[in-house]
């Protein structure tokens, strides 16, 4: 899945996620500009059970608009997720 978004400053940035992984462990890779992060996502107890995921920090280091990807990390491993939501909080 991917999206824009309107980066207005630079800096450091934290990534987390809202997921539910109701088939078991799951790993995502999430891009933003030239910057990746990877997470594994832990099985939760259903579809609806959604966790908040601490994916880790990344830098931007330029404005603009700017394209959020998320995908399997290893497409060999991948199970499938409900992905609520993905948020970027300046640091």
């Amino acid at each position: 899945i991917s999206w824009k978004a309107q980066i207005t400053k630079p800096g450091k940035f934290k990534v987390s996620a809202s997921i539910a992984a109701a088939s078991g462990d799951s790993e995502i890779a999430v891009k933003v500009g030239d910057e990746s992060l990877s997470k594994k996502i832990p099985q939760t107890a259903g579809w609806n059970e959604f966790c908040i995921v601490e994916i880790g920090e990344i830098e931007i280091s330029q404005t603009g608009e700017m394209v959020v990807k998320v995908r399997p990390a290893d497409a060999n491993n991948w199970k499938p997720l409900n992905l609520r939501f993905v948020k970027l909080t300046a640091q």
